[in-house]
């Protein structure tokens, strides 16, 4: 929810709470991809400011995210596979991204994460489609607590 700082604020205060109490946690974060659209990215830009609130800004804690985006065959030049809407999500992310201000913080940092994990198939950014996605690889990543050793660098 990005209704307004406070909200997000307490937000960030209450999944910290959480956080603290667990030993393990995958946060499991669902972006309709009609938030490009809608204005130029700009609501990607404030879920992702609010990720990164939520880890102290630091991009360290990557591995606890999995970000699943939905309705990509919205976008533009999506197709109808999975390989085509994955590129074209890749794509918005790179706008996204350079779209972003100094003020933004380490967003950039994360949409390049994004991009990069697209690229390379890693298990923490996702397209989902209910038709066409590989359910099981998805919930195994659900599951995957610690990155590979060759993903720690990534």
């Amino acid at each position: 929810d990005t209704a307004g700082k406070e909200v997000d604020i307490a937000t960030s205060v209450a999944w910290r709470d959480i956080a603290d109490r667990c030993s393990r946690m995958r946060f499991v974060v669902l972006i309709s991809c009609v938030s490009f659209l809608e204005d130029r990215g700009g609501s990607m830009r404030a879920v992702v400011a609010l990720v990164s609130s939520l880890v102290g800004g630091d991009t360290a804690n990557r591995f606890a995210f999995t970000f699943v985006f939905t309705h990509v065959e919205v976008l533009p030049g999506s197709g109808d596979t999975l390989e085509s809407m994955t590129k074209a999500l890749r794509g918005m992310l790179n706008d996204a991204s350079h779209g972003t201000f100094s003020k933004d913080g380490t967003v950039p940092k994360w949409l390049r994460w994004m991009q990069r994990c697209l690229e390379h198939q890693k298990p923490y950014v996702f397209v989902y489609h209910p038709l066409l996605s590989p359910m099981d690889e998805i919930i195994a990543a659900f599951e995957k607590f610690a990155p590979e050793e060759d993903e720690q660098v990534f």
